[in-house]
């Protein structure tokens, strides 16, 4: 799944992001993704597993501030930097405005947990219109990778570094 161009936030739900696009679209027995202009947009996940999560947020040209993706929070109205820290999946800090975020990881979900593109500001100030903000969903499989003990690397995709594609 993959979500790009931001369009602001929802207006109850003030500090989750909305997108316009809905770029990619192959996971639809494992994830579910809601866009609400009142609640804002959640992928919720169907089935459980590994998945890698991206997120690249560009700020807009007179902010900088936090962005992120919250994990089963139900605090979204409240900023990023001051929700239950057990429910931070990820963030990104940008220090100059129009400048670009990123933070990528793979985390083991659970049936029914859901997250959300989640902001520092309100009324979606931070995010640029912009194609290059995304979000992106993908189910990895780690067979043949030890998931015990800490250390070690590969994640059973290649990344986009190692020229995978995503999504």
């Amino acid at each position: 799944l993959k979500l790009t161009t931001g369009n602001g936030v929802g207006s109850t739900n003030t500090r989750i992001m909305r997108f316009t696009t809905v770029a990619t679209n192959t996971a639809t027995d494992d994830l579910e993704y809601t866009d609400s202009a009142t609640l804002g947009g959640s992928i919720k996940f169907l089935r459980a597993g590994w998945y890698r999560v991206k997120q690249v947020v560009i700020a807009n040209s007179t902010f900088s501030n936090q962005a992120g993706i919250s994990l089963n929070s139900n605090q979204l109205t409240t900023a990023l930097s001051a929700i239950t820290q057990s429910n931070v999946l990820s963030r990104t800090y940008t220090t100059t405005p129009a400048a670009q975020g990123r933070s990528d990881i793979v985390a083991f979900f659970n049936v029914d947990d859901v997250i959300r593109g989640h902001l520092d500001t309100t009324g979606g100030n931070f995010v640029d219109a912009n194609a290059t903000t995304e979000l992106m969903v993908q189910k990895v499989s780690l067979s043949g990778v030890s998931t015990g003990g800490g250390g070690g690397g590969g994640g059973g995709f290649n990344s986009l570094a190692e020229g995978g594609e995503g999504c």
